[in-house]
């Protein structure tokens, strides 16, 4: 291979390495003819700015978008050490000059976009813009300056570009510094003046897809006198305060209950079934509470339970009688016993006795609720504690909203942040649950569902907190917002009030539930002296309130006679209750789960970095505020 070609090979393998090596030029359908840029700067750190582009486009394009930044991320020596800053410098007051423009914000910036969807232009187009910036102090250590990225970001080529800077007082023309290049660049390839209070200037020379154009403008500590950002703590000191007498007032007048006067029981209420104790305890019907019913019908005569090989078998003996039961009762008793006055396990699991116990718990909730004399729950008290569920979420909204907008002052930009305040409000449900459910919950239990709870509550509301910490929220309002939240909860959390009779019957089942709990062995006997078959009798009470275990062991040195409704092929030489209990339960849990029944569904489907630096006491091409770049749509 001779010289030559040798020669032509090594200029085009060089000139494909320039290419790569070199930025890319205009990506862009238009280039920059003329820029000019006017900025009047306040002495409250406001910029009025306006910008005339003059475009020559070489496509045909519908119009040019400009997005201007509002978040930005610097890096600055301070003391020899690297600090990072974020700022959010607001823009407002966007005009467009007489072209239709629409505005699109979101938390980096903002971007305008000028033309008509419905027209296309081509050739040289003029376009003006005008807006406002806000800055803001640097928290620097007294040091305050102009930084200024005049352009950048564009991905075409800017032919020329001049500006105008009003100034709102005076400062010593040394401190200014222009650079022009790519992001990081020293060079200045500017020329400006300084008449009085004006500084003007122009390139000299072109400036190719993204370089920047930066001017610095060092300024006296004193230079601005920047507003004092937006302190919304005595407005909601305000709020707090009237949320908190109104609530106050609610809660004294639907939520307050009457002290509960526990009396001292060895039986149920007259006027209760099993599955009526079971509802009045917690406000809910569970199926176990239907079902203990079996059990107080087997203690009545209307049925028998025989056990064979673990499995019960129940037989109906006779109708239960009109006016000794309730109507929710004689359905179920007759849905069961349906088909045949024989049940056997398998029987029970065809799903037509689960649909009757399904039916059976609604109507057993409907006969307390519908009937006023029988109400357990004051209705405006129940409606109150679901609707304190939003008060109580009502401070994170609000303290996270006005956070978020004394920092952004765009509403829109402000909404999301509040939207962990709905997560919070849902966490609060759990304690509706816990205190319907706190007089049937092992002690253990219940301190461990508010423990988990309270943590629960904690975590999503630190994500509040920590909004509030990041928008510079003052301490008083931050402790304002937790402690006003911790009361309503507790308004929220005791809102339910019970009716006189609920009252009453609550009073009474307590009683009987403290006498299972806590009789003396001596008591205990005495009691079946009384009444021998006072253990089958309380059982399927002791069995809705989940201390039946407790009941059996009671007895455990006690001799009772098997009961006549319970036959079984077991053997025993000498009846025990605990263990009676414990084959029965099994038994009974068995057949409970062949009867259980879940409906089925009726359908549905679920499923900038703007960023710069400042170091060494000099700054560099596209290192300032504002620039941004723009495009063709």
């Amino acid at each position: 291979m001779n010289f030559r070609s040798w020669l032509k090979k090594g200029l085009m393998v060089t000139a494909m390495l320039m290419l790569t090596i070199m930025p890319a030029k205009a990506q862009e359908a238009f280039t920059i003819d003329d820029y000019d840029i006017t900025i009047n700067v306040e002495e409250n750190g406001a910029l009025h700015i306006q910008e005339t582009l003059m475009l020559d486009f070489s496509q045909y394009r519908h119009g040019f978008y400009r997005n201007i930044p509002t978040s930005y991320s610097m890096t600055w020596m301070i003391d020899g050490k690297s600090v990072e800053k974020n700022y959010y410098f607001p823009v407002t007051d966007i005009q467009c000059g007489g072209t239709n423009c629409s505005l699109d914000y979101d938390s980096q910036g903002v971007i305008i976009q000028l033309g008509d969807a419905d027209r296309e232009v081509i050739g040289s187009q003029l376009y003006t813009i005008s807006y406002t910036v806000q800055t803001k102090d640097l928290d620097l250590k007294d040091t305050q300056m102009l930084y200024w990225n005049l352009a950048d970001n564009f991905d075409t080529t800017i032919k020329h570009l001049s500006f105008t800077i009003n100034m709102p007082k005076s400062f010593s023309d040394e401190d200014i510094s222009a650079y022009t290049g790519y992001y990081g660049g020293i060079e200045n390839n500017m020329r400006y003046e300084v008449n009085g209070n004006t500084i003007s200037g122009e390139t000299l020379v072109p400036l190719d897809n993204y370089e920047a154009a930066t001017i610095m403008v060092r300024l006296p500590t004193d230079y601005f006198r920047f507003p004092e950002p937006k302190d919304y703590t005595f407005l909601l000191m305000i709020f707090s305060a009237v949320l908190l007498v109104v609530s106050l007032v609610l809660f004294w007048k639907f939520g307050k209950d009457d002290e509960v006067v526990v009396t001292v029981e060895f039986s149920a209420p007259k006027d209760l079934n099993s599955a009526g104790v079971g509802y009045v305890i917690d406000g809910s019907v569970e199926s176990r509470d239907v079902l203990s019913l079996i059990i107080e019908w087997a203690n009545k005569g209307y049925l028998k339970i025989k056990e064979e090989k673990e499995a019960l078998t129940l037989i109906k003996l006779m109708d239960i009688p009109k006016d000794e039961s309730t109507d929710y009762e004689r359905k179920f008793f007759d849905a069961i016993f349906k088909q045949k006055d024989e049940m056997s396990e398998d029987d029970l699991a065809d799903g037509k006795v689960g649909e009757a116990l399904y039916r059976a718990k609604n109507q057993v909730s409907s006969y307390f609720t519908r009937a006023k004399g029988r109400r357990v729950f004051s209705q405006a008290s129940s409606v109150m504690q679901w609707l304190f569920v939003i008060v109580a979420g009502l401070p994170s909204i609000v303290f996270t909203l006005l956070s978020a907008y004394s920092y952004y002052e765009i509403l829109p930009l402000a909404i999301p942040f509040a939207i962990p305040s709905l997560f919070f409000m849902f966490s609060l449900v759990l304690w509706i649950v816990i205190m319907k459910k706190r007089y049937v919950m092992k002690r253990g239990s219940l301190i461990m569902a508010c423990v988990g709870t309270i943590v629960l509550n904690a975590i999503v509301a630190s994500i509040n907190v920590i909004i509030l910490i990041f928008f510079k929220a003052s301490l008083l309002s931050i402790l304002c917002y937790i402690a006003l939240s911790a009361a309503l909860i507790i308004m929220m959390a005791f809102m339910e009030k019970r009716t006189p009779k609920g009252n009453e019957w609550l009073g009474q089942i307590l009683g009987l539930k403290e006498f299972i709990l806590y009789a003396e062995k001596d008591r205990i006997e005495m009691l079946v002296k009384e009444n021998p078959s006072a253990f089958y009798d309380i059982l399927p009470y002791a069995y809705v309130l989940g201390i039946s275990d407790t009941w059996s062991n009671k007895f455990e040195n006690i001799i009772i006679e098997q009961p006549d409704w319970y036959e079984t092929d077991r053997y025993f030489s000498t009846f025990s209750s605990i263990y009676w209990w414990h084959s029965f339960h099994h038994c009974f849990h068995s057949m409970s789960s062949s009867a259980s029944y879940v409906p089925a569904p009726k359908g549905g489907s679920g499923g900038g970095s703007f960023g710069g630096g400042f170091s060494g006491g000099g700054g560099f091409s596209g290192g300032g505020f504002g620039g941004g770049g723009g495009g063709s749509w």
